[in-house]
């Protein structure tokens, strides 16, 4: 008497290998097909059980696109692949003790994003953004955060830049512009540049500097 491995008794029964058709309407095989083929013999639909493919055996569900396979869905592990090109593939991976959403491409160092729910962490395989699992966020080569411009060195909005870029001593790490004239600035230095102002109570303007009667 064979042990009851399954929750279905039909597939208990079942030897594994066999075309099986009983009286209470189970068909067990090995492998079941649905779709059709072209003119140059290239299936497009599914197929269901196993299949021995290019990168080893498969059991699960697979799709195929003229020949293409564009579905898996794997029945050992719950993996499932969405896409024919590897570049623009979808991959949802719960079997690396982890649940992770890929693209198809990802690379460390190279390409590609991956999701995962798991530490939970957002990665890009080039290194250019990421969000740690306790919420850093670490983002490079560019972007825009409430209409703050961002580049390697610097942070801007209208007429303010705020710079890191401290290779000469005469840049400017803080700067405003109005109308295409520099009015006030902060190099690296120390020089400090005011169209006019105010310091303790003096007031500064372009060709004096004045408190009270002084």
């Amino acid at each position: 008497m064979m042990l009851n491995r399954y929750e279905n008794a039909a597939l208990n029964d079942w030897d594994g290998n066999t075309i099986d058709i009983n009286d209470k309407g189970y068909i067990l095989t090995p492998q079941v097909g649905a779709g059709q083929k072209d003119n140059n013999n290239r299936f497009t639909g599914v197929l269901l059980g196993t299949e021995r493919t290019s990168d080893g055996d498969k059991i699960g569900l697979l799709g195929y696109a003229a020949g293409a396979r564009s579905i898996f869905l794997d029945a050992k592990s719950g993996k499932a692949e969405f896409g024919i090109e590897t570049d623009n593939r979808i991959v949802i991976d719960p079997s690396q003790n982890k649940a992770i959403i890929q693209s198809g491409n990802y690379k460390v160092g190279k390409s590609g994003m991956l999701i995962d729910f798991s530490t939970p962490e957002i990665k890009f395989g080039s290194g250019k953004f990421k969000v740690s699992k306790e919420g850093h966020i670490h983002a490079a080569g560019g972007g825009d955060i409430a209409g703050w411009q961002l580049d390697n060195n610097a942070l801007y909005k209208g007429g303010v830049r705020i710079s890191s870029d401290n290779s000469s001593s005469t840049n400017n790490a803080i700067q405003v512009v109005n109308n295409n004239t520099k009015v006030f600035s902060v190099d690296y230095r120390g020089f400090l540049h005011s169209e006019q102002g105010d310091i303790a109570g003096w007031t500064i303007e372009p060709k004096r500097l004045y408190k009270n009667n002084v």
